[in-house]
């Protein structure tokens, strides 16, 4: 698998690395639950090179540091499971002061422009862009115009209530690592 950082992305890489159409998802996959397996599978099945955007750090890291959570697993863990399910290549995005200001179209432009794809598959929560200005619909709305065709995927459900992980760490704070290890779909579950 080809792991890029943002900046060397962002920087003509992508153009190098990326000789056809893409499938892309993006998301922090803190955890690679199962709702996020159902993004990977996707862009997997698509037909296209599937490729995944996706953080060093997670955003609130430095959007909202005393809010920010203990991630479920490390970067290296998220590449691995990446690769082993088929993808063929991570962009990593470090984020920063200076990322977060960036505005949903730029960000999506830089996409367009350096991964080329002809499919992206977000969640139904997802929101980019400085302050979450963009949200899954308005991807989907700015991507129509470029021509890339969008599926916005609603949540897995684990009983009554979407799989998120969230309620991972939330279930293992609690001590129910039977219910973390269902909405990861894998055993073997501990806060980094």
């Amino acid at each position: 698998m080809t792991i890029l950082s943002w900046d060397e992305f962002s920087g003509g890489k992508g153009n190098e690395v990326f000789r056809d159409k893409t499938a892309v998802t993006i998301g922090v996959f803190d955890g690679v639950h199962r709702g996020h397996q159902v993004l990977l599978q996707k862009v997997i099945a698509s037909g296209y090179e599937p490729v995944v955007v996706t953080f060093k750090n997670h955003p609130r890291s430095v959007v909202a540091h005393r809010k920010a959570p203990r991630l479920l697993i490390t970067v290296e863990e998220r590449l691995a499971i990446f690769e082993k399910r088929g993808v063929s290549a991570a962009i990593l995005i470090d984020f920063s002061q200076k990322f977060s200001i960036l505005s949903g179209r730029v960000f999506l432009e830089t996409v367009w422009k350096n991964a080329s794809p002809a499919y992206m598959v977000i969640g139904s929560t997802f929101r980019c862009g400085y302050r979450g200005g963009f949200d899954a619909a308005e991807v989907a709305r700015v991507n129509a115009e470029a021509g890339v065709r969008t599926e916005i995927v609603e949540p897995v459900r684990e009983g009554d209530l979407p799989v998120s992980s969230s309620r991972i760490r939330e279930a293992l704070a609690a001590g129910d690592v039977a219910l973390a290890e269902r909405m990861l779909g894998r055993g073997g579950v501990t806060l980094c």
